[in-house]
């Protein structure tokens, strides 16, 4: 059941970021004036790249809490009641609090439907003006 309900968060979460930045140029079209997609792609992407490289860490951390200070478990070693729980920890714990942590902002996300409605709006009208201008 917990792995059903892992990978639909996890399918519904990785697919929602590609139209948020799409979200994010437009806002940022919206409030600036400037279309700046790829500096909105970069951000994602450092972002992303940045929260993924605490993982090895995060792994090293619970697996030296288990016991386990000069290498990491490996497949001959003794599972401990310590292990166990270490990578039930990292294999849902972890996750699950990512996942509220999405949810949370998400729910402070300031651009809704109608929002993006405003903003398409707008946006149009900065093109119409652009155009006339040219």
């Amino acid at each position: 059941m917990f792995s059903i309900l892992y990978a639909g968060c996890q399918g519904i979460s990785g697919n929602i970021v590609i139209p948020m930045t799409a979200d994010c140029a437009d806002y940022e079209v919206y409030r600036s004036g400037k279309y700046v997609p790829g500096l909105m792609g970069t951000l994602f992407s450092f972002v992303d790249k940045m929260i993924s490289s605490f993982a090895p860490m995060i792994a090293g951390l619970v697996f030296a809490a288990c016991g386990f200070t000069d290498h990491n478990p490996s497949v001959g070693d003794i599972v401990t009641p310590q292990l166990r729980v270490g990578v039930v920890f990292l294999a849902y714990g972890l996750i699950t609090i990512g996942l509220i942590c999405n949810l949370i902002a998400m729910k402070f996300y300031p651009l809704s439907k109608e929002k993006m409605a405003e903003i398409q709006d707008e946006i149009v009208k900065i093109k119409a003006k652009a155009m006339a201008e040219a």
